[in-house]
């Protein structure tokens, strides 16, 4: 049994906590969080996972359910950890931006993070169970995997938009 903190929309904990399993039935004003992570290395590639066929056997950049009572940075060094069985350092870790969303199924605060970093991906070991493998992908990749439809549709705007912030930074 997973059980997820909520939160109010600026992202401040509630002392309260939902059942993921229930979590479409979180009320007015409280969200769940989720995390993502991109991961980037110095040929400009992202890496990109498959999730496995239980999690619908798609393209995506790693993430997960923020547990209760555990911070949205350590959610991402357990991600990465639990998934890849990659070690990851805090001071690593950069926030990159916050988004919620709240429509009548599900509310939520996504925080997206990324890490710069060279990996071996052949070092990696993933969880079958969550991931298929990965794959070190340059972005006109990943373009193509978002026009097939084969790119998880809610990393989509995170995605686009972190590249947009890559060129900037770029310049």
């Amino acid at each position: 049994m997973e059980i997820l903190g909520l939160y109010d929309k600026n992202g401040l904990y509630l002392n309260e906590s939902i059942e993921r399993k229930n979590k479409t039935t979180i009320q007015n004003g409280r969200y769940y969080k989720v995390v993502m992570v991109f991961i980037i290395n110095s040929k400009g590639q992202i890496l990109v996972q498959k999730s496995s066929e239980r999690k619908g056997n798609i393209f995506e950049i790693l993430g997960g359910h923020v547990k209760d009572k555990r911070s949205s940075r350590q959610t991402v060094i357990d991600e990465l950890n639990e998934e890849l069985s990659l070690k990851c350092h805090p001071d690593e870790i950069t926030f990159f931006k916050k988004y919620i969303y709240d429509d009548t199924k599900d509310k939520y605060i996504q925080e997206v993070f990324y890490i710069t970093k060279d990996i071996d991906e052949r070092c990696l070991k993933c969880d079958e169970s969550e991931v298929s493998f990965v794959k070190w992908l340059y972005l006109e990749q990943i373009n193509r995997l978002i026009d097939n439809g084969d790119f998880r549709e809610k990393n989509i705007k995170p995605y686009y938009e972190f590249i947009r912030y890559l060129k900037e930074a770029k310049q």
